[in-house]
C-alpha cells in the first residue's frame, strides 16, 4: 500500500487479501499519526498523552524535562475500618528527604488497637545481639610448667571481623593472662590490649571485651597465660564474640 500525505483525507480500514486472510493496514510512521481519545468518569473527552520519552505516560514521577506532566497514579491507604470499601480509599502516602538525599516515606507508628505509641503507650522493645555467628572459642593447656607461657590463639576468619564479647580465663594457681591482638596478617607481633591476673583463692579470670575489640580478617587474636605460681597446673581460656 502506497505512503499518504498527512494532509490528504483519508479514510484508512483493514482489508482481506484475494486469500480471504484478514490484513491490517500498514502506515508510515511519519506520514500519519493517530490520536487516542477516550471519556473519563465524569464524561469528558479525554486524550491520551505521551511523555517526553514517547511512552505511554505510566511514571508517577514529576520530571522537569522528562516527565513534566506525571500521572497521578501513586499509593493510596485505606482508612482504618472494620470493613473495607472503595470510599474508604482516600489516604495519600507522602514522603520526606532524608539526610542521604534519598526519599523516605512518612511513617505513622502504632499499636494493633491502632493507638499513637507515646509516653503512656510505649513501644515495646528487645534488644538482641548483632548479627553475624555467634563464637565461643574454648582452649586448654596441661600441666604448665612454672613461669611458663602458654597461647591460645584464633585467627578471624577470611572476609570477616571479630567483635569481641569477653574472655574467661581460669587455672588452680597464680597466672597472670594477656590478651593480645597481631599487628597485622602473618607478622608475628603482637600489641598487649588487656591483662589480668589470678590468684589461688580467686583463680577466674572475666576480661570484657564488648564493644571495645574489633578484629580483622586473617588477624590472631591471642590468650597468652603464664604460670606465675611454683608448681605446674593445667589452664584453661574462652574467648566468645560475634563474627560477621
Amino acid at each position: 500500500m502506497s505512503d499518504f500525505d498527512s494532509s490528504l483525507p483519508t479514510s484508512i480500514t483493514d482489508h482481506t487479501d484475494p486469500e480471504g486472510v484478514d490484513k491490517q493496514v500498514e502506515v508510515s510512521e511519519k506520514l500519519i499519526h493517530n490520536r487516542t481519545h477516550g471519556e473519563d468518569s465524569d464524561g469528558t473527552k479525554r486524550q491520551l498523552k505521551l511523555s517526553e520519552e514517547g511512552k505511554s505516560n505510566g511514571r508517577g514521577d514529576y520530571h522537569v524535562t522528562e516527565n513534566s506532566e506525571p500521572q497521578s497514579s501513586g499509593l493510596i491507604a485505606h482508612e482504618r475500618q472494620a470493613v473495607k470499601s472503595q470510599e474508604h480509599q482516600t489516604k495519600r502516602i507522602s514522603a520526606v528527604d532524608g539526610s542521604d538525599n534519598t526519599t523516605c516515606q512518612d511513617v505513622a507508628i502504632r499499636d494493633e488497637s491502632g493507638i499513637p505509641y507515646s509516653d503512656s503507650n510505649p513501644l515495646p522493645v528487645v534488644v538482641s545481639e548483632s548479627e553475624g555467628e555467634e563464637l565461643t572459642i574454648f582452649n586448654t593447656s596441661a600441666s604448665v610448667a612454672k613461669d611458663a607461657t602458654v597461647n591460645h590463639d584464633y585467627t578471624v576468619t577470611a572476609l570477616k571481623k571479630f567483635r569481641g564479647k569477653q574472655m574467661y580465663g581460669s587455672a588452680s594457681g597464680r597466672t597472670k593472662i594477656e590478651v593480645l591482638v597481631e599487628t597485622g596478617i602473618g607478622t608475628g607481633l603482637f600489641n598487649q590490649k588487656y591483662v589480668g591476673f589470678g590468684t589461688a583463692s580467686n583463680p577466674n579470670v572475666p576480661i570484657d571485651l564488648k564493644s571495645m575489640l574489633h578484629v580483622l580478617a586473617g588477624i590472631i587474636i591471642r590468650v597468652a597465660i603464664t604460670n606465675i605460681d611454683n608448681q605446674p597446673f593445667d589452664v584453661y581460656s574462652t574467648l566468645s564474640g560475634i563474627e560477621l
